[in-house]
């Protein structure tokens, strides 16, 4: 199994930790063996489409050497409304997808993780690019 998830599991959820401020803490937590499941997007709105991805996990991914298992939902826009709590009724889907290792440990190596993450979620979340 990974150490990073681009998808939800509840344990080890840390909605908070995604920017690149955060990165010492994520890099603890992996050498503590935690297995981490980020949402890069850092937030979640009304707007439809794959919005910016922070850098804090791709960050640590490469300074710590670990791989990123992408992961999209489908169907949490419909489900979960933005400003509520409250869930409706409808479909959710969950796909994994590509295993990214890092090829490097500085800023570029994270960006380009970043952007290979970006580009393997895209037809698993089913959502339009907003960075297009």
């Amino acid at each position: 199994m990974p150490d990073f998830l681009a998808a939800p599991n509840f344990r080890g959820f840390w909605p908070l930790l995604t920017s690149v401020e955060d990165v010492d803490e994520i890099i603890a937590a992996l050498a503590r063996g935690q297995r981490l499941l980020v949402f890069p997007e850092g937030t979640f709105s009304r707007e439809a489409g794959l919005k910016p991805f922070r850098m804090g996990a791709f960050v640590a991914a490469v300074r710590a050497g670990v791989p990123v298992l992408v992961g999209g939902l489908r169907g949490t826009r419909s489900i979960l409304r933005d400003r509520s709590w409250m869930p409706r009724r409808g479909p959710l889907a969950c796909e994994t997808g590509a295993l990214l290792p890092p090829d490097g440990d500085d800023w570029a190596a994270a960006v380009r993780l970043r952007d290979a993450s970006r580009r393997a979620m895209l037809p698993l979340c089913g959502e339009h690019d907003l960075e297009a």
